[in-house]
């Protein structure tokens, strides 16, 4: 799908992704220039333009047609349509401009998201990597984290350190034991118990999740569905756990 990016200011000269179309301008005096960036029908991604030197001071690149909304100091689109990117800077010199960016260039609507949660099922104490914030519980069986929005086709790799004082020490006979607390996942793409866990919001997880919307569990306001669930490899609760992330996560690996 082509993208269109359109800068016009007064106030600086910028750097721009994509082929620039006839009449472009660009010199010490600013820039007036539109570029078009070819994207796959669905991609998501950020759109950025760079000054040539420093921004006089106060200054800053300003977006419209993104999801941040208009006038944003980011953007980030979708490419579903054809659409337009206008460029400008918040500097006086380009008052007209940010007029005009706002007439040509409406808010990109914002991607509709999904809920993903995190299970911590074991005793030891867990620290999740990848999460878009911190999640980490101690020594508790059950946990959760989240629950965080993804987008359709949003990703996220998560990894487990599992480590802390060892909640089976009890067991252990003459000060040695014969289970470890190898973190394994389950609801993840890898497949089931895998040591690590990629999580895309595809069509079919977006679906279990609006199944999911109907039924009773989605009137309490506690509770949200489990996407991934995180448990031991194999320790005395192991059997336990394993089998509560399967049903967490509808048996999903």
């Amino acid at each position: 799908m082509p993208l269109r990016v359109h800068v016009v200011t007064s106030a600086v000269q910028v750097t721009m992704p994509g082929k620039a179309e006839r009449g472009c301008r660009r010199g010490a005096s600013g820039t007036d220039c539109t570029t078009v960036v070819k994207a796959a029908k669905g991609e998501k991604g950020p759109v950025s333009v760079d000054p040539e030197g420093e921004l006089p001071h106060g200054t800053k690149i300003l977006y419209w047609g993104c999801q941040e909304g208009a006038a944003a100091s980011s953007c980030t689109v979708v490419a579903d349509r054809a659409k337009t990117v206008c460029v400008s800077t918040s500097s006086a010199k380009d008052e007209a401009a940010r007029a005009a960016c706002g007439g040509q260039a409406p808010a990109d609507a914002k991607a509709k998201t999904y809920p993903l949660a995190v299970a911590l099922f074991t005793d030891w104490r867990v620290t999740v990597t990848g999460t878009p914030t911190k999640c980490f519980h101690d020594t508790q069986v059950a946990a959760t984290c989240g629950p965080y929005k993804l987008a359709k086709g949003d990703s996220v790799k998560l990894s487990a350190t599992i480590d802390g004082p060892d909640p089976f020490g009890y067991l252990a006979i003459n000060g040695s034991r014969t289970y470890d607390n190898t973190p394994v996942w389950y609801g993840c793409d890898e497949g089931p118990r895998s040591s690590t866990c990629t999580f895309e919001m595809s069509d079919e997880r977006i679906a279990a999740f609006q199944k999911w919307q109907t039924g009773t569990d989605a009137q309490d306001p506690q509770h949200v569905p489990i996407a991934v669930c995180v448990t031991t490899a194999n320790d005395p609760s192991e059997a336990t756990t394993a089998a509560q992330c399967e049903i967490l996560t509808n048996g999903k690996g």
